[in-house]
């Protein structure tokens, strides 16, 4: 109905001022027939005739749109006004998008900047498809994951240097921003790579490296400074003297060995009991990727049975095992980088079981993760 927009042209005048300028022309049926438009002086005037709203589009962000193919091309329609994101820190301004599917959901955005960032002329970008979804939450622009910086703090993506393009192999996509990247295939998904991970990704050739594609965002492990981010053949970390140190996997996965695994991650150590009742905490301290690595295994006074803690490859087996049994509570293994670096290295935790036989309870992956850091486990019960 062309009423809709005539409304909406008719309110922008009243609370915005006459910024589309003029009509030119009538209220037209779109190219595919399930929209409406109409052309004004400076923009245009948009609606699904599915649904009952209608959003203007105009200026840098109207041209960028057209060049996309319009309501034909994969942004679809638009679903919000010319807006600025929802921080007053922030001024760009961007336009939402349906991708082409009228279910309510946003699925781009063209993002202006008031700056020419790239030096290039080029003020607008857009976003789109599974990286769009990892940066937006809700469609609202507000970065729905936190982005590392070299010291383990979240930092804001910030502005958008590139639209979303296809990877070098073929395979992905990615978009750079001011203040991290994104990269998604369909094997790894989206993730962002950000501060000096990113910079040592670029270095050896992004995903066409032996690393491959992100396969995690950067993180940190409790109570250190390194920063870790997992890749789809090894691991980047960047320890507090800011070194660097890139990991490459073997060809050898632990998923085809045989037999029971409990496979766990730092994150379900603590108070709360482990899948086998089991209460392991654990405590880091960092120091730089050149120093070895000392892995200390505790236990309670209570405990009278063998706990074990062992460095395990299914390639090569276990390399090095601490043990604590009786009234010997303490003990403590020092491995080098050189030792930790292979990404199939597993810690696994062992305990006795009957007739002093131990049984492999517990598989921690990615124990290169350990470089450039000190840990303590302490087995309470």
């Amino acid at each position: 109905m062309p009423v809709i927009i005539s409304a909406k042209y008719d309110l922008l005048n009243r609370t915005e001022g006459n910024f589309l300028g003029a009509p030119n022309g009538g209220t037209y049926t779109t190219q595919n027939g399930i929209g409406r438009y109409q052309r004004y002086d400076s923009g245009a005037i948009y609606r699904r005739v599915s649904i009952p709203f209608a959003f203007e589009i105009h200026g840098e962000i109207w041209a960028k749109w057209k060049s996309l193919g319009e309501e034909n091309g994969f942004l679809g329609y638009p679903v919000s006004d010319e807006t600025p994101p929802p921080s007053i820190q922030s001024p760009n301004r961007h336009s939402l998008f349906d991708g082409g599917i009228p279910d309510g959901r946003v699925r781009g955005a063209i993002v202006w900047t008031p700056t020419d960032l790239q030096g290039n002329g080029v003020r607008t970008y857009e976003i789109h498809g599974p990286i769009f979804q990892k940066w937006s939450s809700n469609g609202t622009l507000i970065p729905s994951m936190e982005v590392l910086d070299n010291f383990g703090f979240p930092i804001f993506p910030g502005f958008p240097l590139t639209d979303v393009l296809k990877c070098a192999d073929g395979q992905g996509e990615f978009i750079h921003f001011t203040g991290c990247s994104f990269f998604w295939s369909p094997k790894t998904g989206a993730w962002a790579v950000s501060g000096q991970i990113k910079d040592t990704y670029a270095s050896i050739g992004w995903e066409r490296s032996p690393l491959g594609y992100p396969s995690s965002d950067p993180m940190r492990l409790l109570g250190s400074t390194t920063i870790f981010q997992r890749f789809e053949r090894g691991s980047i970390c960047v320890a507090r003297d800011n070194s660097t140190r890139v990991s490459i996997q073997n060809s050898t996965s632990v998923w085809g060995s045989v037999g029971r695994r409990i496979f766990i991650d730092f994150a379900d150590f603590g108070n709360t009991a482990l899948p086998d009742g089991d209460i392991i905490n654990v405590s880091v301290t960092g120091h730089g990727t050149i120093g070895d690595t000392t892995i200390t295994l505790n236990k309670s006074p209570q405990i009278t049975t063998r706990k074990e803690i062992s460095l395990w490859s299914p390639s090569r087996g276990k390399l090095r095992t601490i043990q604590v049994s009786g009234r010997t509570n303490t003990s403590f293994m020092t491995v080098t980088p050189l030792d930790l670096e292979s990404n199939d290295l597993y810690l696994v935790f062992s305990r006795e079981s009957f007739w002093f036989f131990s049984t492999d309870v517990y598989w921690l992956g990615n124990a290169n993760r350990l470089i450039g850091n000190d840990v303590v486990f302490n087995w309470v019960r």
